[in-house]
């Protein structure tokens, strides 16, 4: 059990470094109940479970177009190592990208950058004329 919690704890450290290197926009996260908070909203949570780290993304958005969010997705997931699951699941009031990947050699870091990249580049998902 105390493994688990240093394991977690480690993988919360290498998330938070990830974060403090996005562009300034989001840098100020925070941190609360297993969660970082983004500044316009997003929630990034990132767990691990037996030999799997889950990552899941809410964004708040409307009018997503999920044509181009799953393109994007697919291009931010290249180098990544195979995902046991990804989904994406969508509506008029937020975007939840899910993935859940093996713990053997994986390198979370970069993984948490390529999740935030996705993030960042979410006002090209909009479709045009839709408010931002």
């Amino acid at each position: 059990m105390k493994a688990e919690m240093q394991d977690t704890s480690n993988l919360h450290h290498m998330i938070a470094a990830a974060i403090e290197r996005l562009p300034a926009g989001n840098a100020a996260a925070r941190y609360q109940e297993g969660r970082w908070r983004l500044r316009d909203g997003a929630l990034l949570h990132v767990d691990t479970a037996d030999d799997e780290i889950l990552i899941a993304l809410s964004m708040p958005e409307t009018h997503l177009d999920l044509q181009q969010l799953e393109q994007l997705l697919l291009l931010c997931g290249q180098g990544w190592p195979a995902p046991l699951a990804a989904s994406l699941n969508a509506d008029e009031t937020q975007a939840l990208l899910f993935v859940r990947l093996e713990h053997a050699d994986l390198e979370i870091e970069r993984v948490c950058q390529a999740v935030l990249a996705l993030h960042q580049a979410r006002g090209r998902w909009l479709r045009p004329g839709a408010a931002r």
